[in-house]
Formats: structure tokens, sequence, C-alpha cells
């Protein structure tokens, strides 16, 4: 096999919020990397490769300028593990806002019921994509977020599946942002 396929292929990588160690090669289930950060920066900005999240993240996954020549041979895949029977495992990100409190922002009387937005230790995003093409994010759970659910910025022929998104505080509705110049 020569460079250039193996290269073709992409490599896979994982992150495991628990057991992960940001040291790590993150290139098998027991190498896996602990943050998404560290997960992220393994990617080849050329795409093709493939980035598999386990356990529960309080980050925002951040995925910027992957194949941005547009190849589409070249797809970025981020998804949940599977356990053996091919059941999906949790991959969450996790802002932080209990439930109760993002699913009604304000109570009767217009008051704030104990968190402000953009102040603590919330996130104002779930998933951000900026200036990337071919990327799938499958099977991931965005919740308690103090903002956007998702937000793409320059990024075409993106595909979101299976995806659950729940106490999202923008706008009272849940949030996916796709702005194109």
């Amino acid at each position: 096999m020569n460079e250039a396929s193996a290269q073709y292929r992409g490599a896979t990588y994982y992150v495991d919020s628990v057991a992960g160690n940001d040291g790590n090669a993150g290139l098998s289930p027991a190498s896996a990397t602990k943050t998404l950060q560290a997960g992220v920066r393994k990617l080849n900005p050329a795409g093709g490769d493939t980035l598999v999240l386990k356990g529960t993240f309080n980050e925002t996954l951040n995925l910027s300028f992957i194949n941005t020549r547009s190849d589409p041979n070249r797809e970025t895949v981020i998804k949940c593990a599977v356990e053996a029977n091919g059941r999906p495992l949790p991959a969450i990100v996790d802002g932080g806002i209990p439930g109760a409190a993002s699913s009604f922002p304000y109570d009767c009387q217009g008051k704030d019921p104990g968190f402000v937005a953009g102040k603590g230790n919330y996130l104002d995003r779930g998933i951000s994509i900026l200036s990337c093409t071919y990327v799938t994010v499958d099977g991931l759970e965005v919740r308690g977020i103090a903002g956007l659910g998702i937000l793409g910025w320059r990024s075409s022929c993106l595909t979101l599946k299976n995806l659950k998104l729940e106490w999202i505080t923008d706008s009272k509705f849940i949030t996916i942002i796709f702005l194109i110049r």
C-alpha cells in the first residue's frame, strides 16, 4: 500500500472523556485522547479522517478549515462509539445548564432563574463548524448550551444526522445556523 492510498482512506481517532489521556496517540480505543480539542487536533486538515467519541464532554466541538479544497472523496466523519453488538454509546456535548433552567430561560415575572448566558462556565455553542466541506456529524447529543446548538460558517456539503439537541437557550429554540458569504 502506498502512502497516498493510506492517506486517502484516512485514520480513525478515538476520544474517551473518562478513560482517555490527551498524551495518547488516539489511534485505538485503548489509546484514546480525553478531550474533543485533542482529538480534533489529530484530524488531517485535508479531510478523510474519522473521529469516534465516547462519553460526556464539557467543551465545544470546534471543527475548522477541514477539506477546504472540497474533495468529496475525503469526507471527515465525527461519530459516537458503538458496542460490539452495534449499539451506540453516548457521545454528549454538555454545556452545563440544567434542563429546567434552560427549558424556561425566564420565570413568569421575566426574572432569570439563576444563570446568565455568556457568564459562568456554560458553553455558548455545542458544535461549531467553520470553513469545512464534506463533514458528517452522526449520533451526538448536544445539551445545556447557553447559546447556539450548532453553528456553521462558510461551510458546505455537511451532513448532520442522528443528533439529539435539547436544553438550548438561544431564541427558546434548538438553533442550527449556517451562514454563507
